[in-house]
């Protein structure tokens, strides 16, 4: 089964069941998010409404979950921060019943790269972007009905060290 992303402006793209998409592959698929979701007219990063903005916003994250009593609309998750703006948790059905959690850490110091994990509580199929602004990279994140409960990580995510 494959999961279509079509938020935040995204264009329906069908993800292959992989837990990872290369670099090259994910930036040729996506297409440009919505510029309103990241930065006011002056250029300002301002708040994300239902997406999760990490590291004041300087990543953005959205995902989908499949709906197993409707396969062919996907539901898009909900993003709430945590305290800190490093990482947040993704629901789909209620926000009392957390799916993912998502952080991305600054790993600069140690590897020249800023780090990517993902911890899941769900196993319900899932798909995640995690969008660089300044850049515009992004990272596909995906589950299949055998890794759903699997968490995911990738310390090299984004080599956009200062």
């Amino acid at each position: 089964m494959k999961i279509q992303l079509a938020m935040a402006g995204l264009a329906m793209l069908a993800l292959p069941s992989a837990a990872q998409q290369s670099p090259s592959t994910a930036h040729e698929a996506l297409a440009e998010p919505s510029p309103a979701a990241n930065a006011s007219d002056s250029g300002e990063r301002t708040e994300c409404s239902a997406d999760l903005c990490l590291h004041d916003g300087l990543f953005y994250v959205w995902a989908q979950f499949e709906d197993p009593r409707n396969p062919d609309q996907p539901i898009q998750a909900t993003g709430k921060p945590l305290s800190g703006d490093a990482g947040g948790i993704l629901y789909a059905w209620s926000e009392d019943n957390p799916e993912l959690l998502v952080k991305v850490l600054d790993g600069c110091r140690i590897n020249g790269h800023w780090w990517v994990f993902v911890g899941s509580a769900t196993d319900q199929q899932y798909a995640i972007v995690v969008k660089h602004i300044p850049t515009d990279e992004s990272r596909f994140f995906e589950s299949n009905g055998e890794n759903a409960l699997l968490g995911l990580s990738k310390t090299d995510a984004f080599a956009v060290c200062e």
